[in-house]
């Protein structure tokens, strides 16, 4: 069905290409199946390099001003002593999704190059 459909499926899916294999896929990363058949979807990202890079950069930037904010507060005696636990407790959660974050964001500036 999907060979006799291919100029439709690749417009739909907006693929450069589909190819039929003989062999199973099943074994290849990121291969999905069914009971008939299986498919293995090779996904290329092209992305300006420079423009990406600033894109991270503004976001690094967003992250540790958040963390810096985050640990001010954290860091507040008078804030803790009156702050009800719940909240103390979510900035401290907040705190560690932003330390994870920004490792991220380094990284993939870091592959940025």
């Amino acid at each position: 069905m999907i060979e006799q459909n291919h100029g439709a499926v690749a417009r739909l899916g907006n693929v450069e290409k589909i190819t039929f294999v003989d062999s199973s896929l099943a074994n290849r990363p990121g291969a999905r199946g069914t009971a008939r058949f299986d498919v293995h979807v090779i996904y290329e990202r092209k992305i300006d390099g420079a423009v990406e890079s600033d894109r991270l950069n503004k976001e690094l930037e967003k992250i540790e001003k958040e963390l810096a904010n985050n640990q001010r507060q954290l860091g507040n005696e008078q804030f803790l002593a009156k702050a009800p636990e719940k909240v103390v407790e979510g900035l401290r959660r907040r705190g560690q999704e932003l330390v994870v974050l920004q490792e991220k964001t380094k990284s993939k500036l870091k592959e940025l190059g």
